[in-house]
């Protein structure tokens, strides 16, 4: 399916990850009722995770301790697609 991208700006999203985090811990505080995992969700982990770059340079390892990736980058991006379309059928 195609989905549309939408950019929040990123104070944006925080703000609305923190409010977020504040009603589900009301609810838990209340009713204690547990709404899906952090980083699943809409909460400021998510957002912080979300904004960061996440590219490792393992150049470094190869030098110093002859470090060799068992599968090559475009074997791990398809590898991380599969999974993600496993895990998340619907998205």
């Amino acid at each position: 399916t195609d989905q549309k991208s939408i950019y929040i700006p990123y104070i944006v999203a925080l703000v609305l990850g923190y409010i977020y985090d504040y009603v589900v811990l009301i609810l838990f505080k209340l009713f204690g009722l547990r709404i899906g995992d952090p980083i699943e969700t809409f909460g400021v982990l998510a957002v912080e995770a979300a904004c960061q770059e996440h590219t490792y340079n393992v150049d470094k390892f190869e030098k110093l301790i002859g470090y060799e990736p068992p599968v090559d980058v475009n074997e791990s991006i398809k590898r991380t697609r599969d999974w993600r379309k496993r895990k998340y059928p619907n998205r």
